[in-house]
């Protein structure tokens, strides 16, 4: 099996036990990425989601994880797309997550 091969089976498979778990497999996704990790979201520090802001390394991965989840509740992630699309670190998919404090979408 090729090193993209290989890659695009690590990433199937985490991103079927981040929907099976609902959110709660933080560790895989930590174990996948790089010490120096650079990651960012759409809301960018929102005031409301401060967990958000744009981030630089593992640990500061698992602080981003942990705002996430402390607020909100996964409800699924559904993949989008053919499932031998070339391996990205990002897969397009349908995501939707509760509020746990004001239980709204």
């Amino acid at each position: 099996m090729s090193n993209t091969e290989s890659n695009k089976e690590l990433l199937q498979k985490a991103y079927k036990r981040w929907n099976e778990t609902k959110g709660g497999s933080v560790g895989d996704w930590l174990a996948l990425a790089d010490d120096n990790i650079s990651f960012g979201s759409l809301a960018e520090g929102a005031e409301v989601m401060p967990f958000t802001a744009s981030i630089k390394g593992k640990e500061a991965l698992r602080t981003y994880f942990d705002g996430l989840l402390s607020d909100w509740s996964m409800l699924h992630y559904t993949p989008l797309g053919k499932t031998n699309a070339p391996v990205k670190p990002w897969r397009p998919g349908s995501w939707m997550f509760g509020n746990s404090r004001t239980e709204r979408r």
